[in-house]
């Protein structure tokens, strides 16, 4: 979002691929000024640019693979700041039964 001025006030202009947005309205949460989302089929970090999770080719088969479409909103990010590490939370049924974590 840019500040434009006139009668719209404020532009907007995608500067990430179509499917970096947030699978759901928790799976986002930040650190130190990082912004980490779990993606509609990856995971990625916003400091200045969106950037993919390094290695996140590892686990996103076995995550998105697994994950319930129908319940992505049921899917959140947790920080756990004492040991550097983002939890990403994801259903795989009607509800929470996984997660994978990045540190």
């Amino acid at each position: 979002m840019q500040f434009i001025g006139g009668l719209d006030v404020f532009g907007f202009e995608q500067v990430a691929g179509a499917n970096a947005g947030a699978i759901g309205p928790k799976a986002v949460c930040e650190v130190d000024g990082v912004v980490f989302w779990q993606g509609v089929n990856d995971f990625y970090y916003f400091d200045g640019a969106v950037r993919r999770i390094p290695r996140s080719d590892d686990i996103k088969r076995f995550v998105f693979d697994s994950l319930t479409l129908e319940q992505r909103a049921k899917c959140h990010a947790v920080p756990i700041t004492q040991f550097g590490e983002i939890w990403f939370f994801y259903p795989t049924s009607t509800e929470i039964t996984s997660y994978v974590k990045f540190n």
